[in-house]
């Protein structure tokens, strides 16, 4: 923040729920993920809340194959 301008930034988290809402749509937006080098307790905590976004009664499902794809692309890493 400066005296003229103030930028506001979506923080860590919401970035990747948005990006793995996103690629569940879209499947260009796992290279931002895989950019991100994501963890699975981020992913866990983001595919939670993605999954309560849609009505589709497959949706959770199909977040949880999305999820898996991008821990096959990035291979497993557990840190957080």
């Amino acid at each position: 923040m400066g005296q003229h301008l103030t930028i506001r930034v979506l923080s860590r988290a919401d970035l990747i729920f948005s990006k793995l809402y996103a690629m569940c749509d879209r499947r260009e937006d796992i290279r931002d993920l895989l950019a991100m080098q994501v963890t699975d307790d981020e992913l866990h905590i983001a595919g939670q809340q993605v999954k309560d976004k849609d009505d589709n009664p497959n949706w959770p499902e199909w977040v949880d194959i999305c999820i898996s794809e991008i821990i096959e692309e990035r291979g497993s890493n557990d840190a957080s």
